[in-house]
């Protein structure tokens, strides 16, 4: 009897020991998510995140080895595009080489955060052209936070900078490191993800518009919410200026922009921190900072030109008959009135590309050596020599410039040297801070690839009625721009 007593005293004991350290455990869970939550970038360092990134390791493994720049050896890079003139390809190899850090796209951030738009959808054709088919240039408002978003990443500054919205965009989470470390189980309850944003977004259905339409009555309405004293506007701004929207907003129109800033800000805190680590950190670990754009015109890069001495610009576009070929049959691609018609498609985008091309060639004469023109055709068949140009202009290391010719070799863009095919070596000069260094690398020629079979696929697809088209639309830009018919 006394044994069984014993027995049930000591198995009392531990059960009532489980539930107090079960109390315990959860206590300080729930105290480390409140502060992680509730406190600022600035004032609250989780240990949670510092478990994560100990774990992790993985910002050396991306940069290939750390970088300490200064102002005289970072590179300030803007790939200005043109939507399909495969300006992906170009961007995205040489934004992947070690020490480079690359943003995709980010003015459709630009747009998406102050017109209150679903991510994705401001279509540069709208942008760049009104519902006549007549040119249009950004208004001071957009002009002013194209400049700004860019120059958050050129000075990496995105962690405490950048909205919320802009941290939830699925173009960040092309960082893969940032896109990880938000979606940690370990940092908060569940994954954050984009469509995180499209929740929050719901809040704003029928009162913002979906997609960019310049011409919008209802998109200028919430700008005057979404973009408030030239800076976009926060959950705690939006609550000392929610009494003056009254007369442009009606008590329920306020609740729900109320809800959506409530809802884009609970998140804040664990978006900071990971951009902290994942975007700042590794930014400013980098030696060229590129941005690839295709919804801004070539009134950015003359800004920055003037601002930054080591700012450089990569100016790509394609001969209009492959741009109009693969607008045409992708239907995301082209905008609504421009779908399925060759003519539109090709008036646009011959006008657009000629308006920056004087433009940028009036900029060339002010800031020579900092400027280069790629055009997606020619750097298909004669890949070598961009690539030579390309790190003159950056003044990249032997080893960065070898390795952005391996890359370019898996994309099937170079051939790799082999005993049947002939080689050239390319010899260039760089500028190292103690001595000069000559850089040979030897690829096989005479050999088409999958790259300039898929630049020249127009040549298969469009008929003789939609060339000829194509050329009456493009007139003035083909007797500027020398593109072999």
């Amino acid at each position: 009897m006394a044994v069984e007593l014993k027995r049930c005293f000591w198995s009392f004991i531990s059960r009532r020991m489980l539930h107090i350290l079960g109390l315990v455990g959860l206590a300080f869970v729930s105290f480390n998510i409140i502060m992680l939550l509730s406190s600022s970038g600035d004032e609250y360092e989780s240990s949670l995140l510092e478990t994560y990134l100990d774990k992790t390791n993985l910002m050396n493994q991306e940069l290939g080895g750390r970088f300490e720049p200064n102002d005289d050896i970072v590179q300030l890079v803007h790939v200005l595009a043109y939507q399909r003139t495969a300006s992906s390809v170009l961007s995205h190899e040489l934004g992947s080489l070690p020490g480079h850090f690359f943003t995709f796209e980010p003015v459709d951030m630009t747009f998406a955060t102050l017109y209150g738009l679903d991510p994705g959808h401001s279509h540069p054709s709208n942008i760049f052209n009104d519902l006549d088919g007549h040119a249009r240039y950004p208004d001071h408002d957009e002009l002013e936070a194209i400049q700004w978003t860019l120059s958050t990443i050129f000075q990496c500054k995105m962690a405490m900078e950048w909205p919320a919205q802009f941290l939830l965009h699925h173009f960040t989470f092309r960082h893969d490191g940032y896109r990880r470390c938000i979606a940690s189980p370990e940092l908060y309850f569940g994954a954050v993800s984009s469509r995180y944003h499209e929740r929050c977004l719901g809040h704003l259905k029928g009162i913002c518009k979906g997609q960019y339409d310049s011409s919008s009555s209802r998109m200028h309405r919430c700008k005057k919410v979404m973009w408030t004293n030239g800076r976009y506007t926060t959950a705690k701004q939006f609550a000392q200026i929610k009494v003056d929207l009254t007369r442009d907003f009606n008590k329920t129109e306020i609740l729900k922009f109320d809800s959506y800033f409530s809802c884009v800000s609970r998140v804040l805190p664990v978006l900071r921190r990971c951009a902290a680590t994942w975007l700042d950190d590794v930014c400013r670990a980098s030696r060229v900072r590129i941005v690839k754009t295709v919804r801004s015109g070539m009134e950015t890069p003359g800004y920055f030109l003037k601002k930054f001495d080591n700012f450089k610009l990569i100016h790509l576009y394609r001969d209009p008959r492959g741009t109009v070929n693969s607008r045409f049959l992708s239907s995301w691609a082209a905008s609504k009135d421009e779908r399925k018609n060759v003519t539109r498609i090709a008036q646009r985008y011959c006008q657009n590309v000629l308006s920056d091309f004087w433009m940028r060639k009036s900029m060339e004469l002010r800031f020579p050596d900092r400027i280069l023109e790629v055009i997606s055709d020619d750097f298909m068949s004669r890949p070598m020599y961009f690539v030579d140009e390309i790190s003159k202009l950056l003044n990249l290391s032997q080893m960065v410039t070898n390795k952005f010719v391996q890359r370019l070799q898996k994309a099937g863009i170079i051939n790799p040297p082999t005993p049947d095919t002939d080689s050239v070596t390319i010899e260039t000069v760089t500028k190292a801070p103690s001595d000069i260094t000559t850089k040979k690398m030897t690829v096989a020629e005479g050999r088409k690839l999958k790259g300039q079979h898929r630049i020249r696929k127009w040549e298969k697809m469009l008929d003789q009625d939609q060339l000829d088209e194509i050329r009456n639309m493009c007139h003035d830009f083909y007797r500027h721009i020398h593109i072999e018919w």
